[in-house]
């Protein structure tokens, strides 16, 4: 298993409690916040990210806007 520099979360649900947690807890005017969850080959772990997903649509994709 690789290890990875992003805060890795063992589960899609451990991810996706995380993405909502930290949203509630921005301020209005937070210019870069995640806005979705991603499967990572290298550590088989779930990362959030505040890039949009772009080409096909991912079933395990949790986007908010």
């Amino acid at each position: 298993m690789a290890d990875c520099t992003k805060i890795t979360y063992s589960t899609r649900w451990a991810a996706c409690q995380a993405l909502f947690a930290i949203r509630a807890k921005a301020k209005p005017d937070a210019v870069k916040l995640p806005v979705t969850l991603y499967p990572c080959h290298g550590c088989h772990g779930w990362h959030l990210t505040s890039k949009r997903p772009s080409g096909r649509h991912r079933t395990w994709a949790v986007q908010l806007s």
